[in-house]
């Protein structure tokens, strides 16, 4: 209730400066919750992801890997966690470490396993690693054999390849 009162009586330019506020102090309050759950029992996986999950919110980047890392160390097989691993290496620009946890869940969930390898592959297309990037394409496909825009893509990276000047000129 007093969240909704500080919301409906502040002016729209305070508005967001305010509902800022009350994140980071809600965000303040778990953390400091979390810490304590450490203190007790550091090999609760969840308390580590709960901590990333903040750190991220609160853009210590470095921070959110390092509790990740450390809720993988204890429970590799949290599809969930593993996708925000691969996340957050993602928009870091880390491709290598991207595609290595999309990787894994994409073999962990099956049930999203063609958007997985689908990062796998743009991943490696970043990083230029073109028969990693096909092995890729190719789990896409073995999840979803009828993804016709993968086919249509590779179709596209094929042409552009035989056009390439090194082997016109070969």
């Amino acid at each position: 209730d007093s969240v909704s009162h500080l919301v409906e009586t502040a002016t729209d330019d305070s508005t967001k400066a305010v509902q800022a506020d009350i994140v980071k102090q809600l965000l303040t309050k778990a953390e400091g919750l979390f810490n304590d759950c450490i203190v007790i029992d550091d090999t609760i996986p969840g308390v580590w992801t709960n901590l990333a999950l903040i750190e991220k919110k609160l853009g210590n980047i470095d921070k959110a890997i390092g509790h990740y890392q450390r809720s993988y160390q204890l429970n590799p097989k949290d599809a969930m966690m593993v996708y925000d691993l691969a996340s957050v290496y993602f928009d870091q620009k880390d491709y290598t470490n991207a595609a290595r946890y999309y990787g894994e869940f994409g073999d962990l969930d099956k049930a999203n396993a063609e958007a997985a390898y689908i990062n796998q592959a743009m991943a490696y297309q970043a990083l230029g690693d073109y028969v990693s990037l096909e092995k890729s394409l190719d789990k896409v496909l073995e999840s979803n054999p009828a993804n016709a825009e993968i086919r249509y893509q590779r179709g596209v990276m094929y042409v552009r390849n035989a056009s390439a000047p090194e082997l016109r000129d070969s």
